[in-house]
């Protein structure tokens, strides 16, 4: 039976969601179980950047830098093709319409899926005459795990 490995299968972004987030009193994040979005079929574009903060900690009389980490950050860029019918702008709906602050993530490329824990950070809906897209940004926040995790 012919068979590839499943790396060679990742290029495919195969679903894209956001879970809202309820917030418990003592601050635990749980799955809301009501307007969940799912991104698949309405993306034109998905970007995730993640980078490290650095801070030179070097003695005086050392000519070499040493470059110590302290902070991580994540942010998701996500460019969606605006729907006229329902469900309408996916991106939109997150940033506006509903009242949660934070979502939980999931993006699966191939078998390899990233899942994390962000707010809505900048919006920008663009009308061209081909078509109307929305760009979402999602920052990620401290939720006392890794965030985001891999695997």
């Amino acid at each position: 039976m012919a068979k590839i490995p499943t790396w060679a299968i990742g290029k495919h972004i195969t679903a894209f969601t956001l879970v809202p987030q309820n917030i418990g009193a003592d601050g635990t994040l749980t799955d809301a179980t009501t307007n969940t979005l799912v991104f698949y079929g309405h993306l034109q574009e998905i970007e995730m950047e993640t980078s490290v903060s650095f801070e030179n900690i070097s003695a005086m009389d050392r000519p070499f830098e040493n470059n110590v980490p302290y902070e991580v950050a994540t942010t998701y860029r996500v460019t969606e093709i605006d729907k006229y019918t329902a469900p309408g702008s996916l991106s939109a709906k997150a940033m506006f319409e509903l009242p949660y602050s934070i979502w939980k993530i999931t993006l699966t490329r191939g078998a390899n899926t990233w899942t994390g824990y962000c707010i809505p950070g900048n919006y920008r809906f663009t009308g061209t005459k081909p078509r109307v897209t929305s760009t979402f940004e999602l920052k990620m926040v401290d939720a006392g795990v890794a965030n985001p995790t891999y695997a």
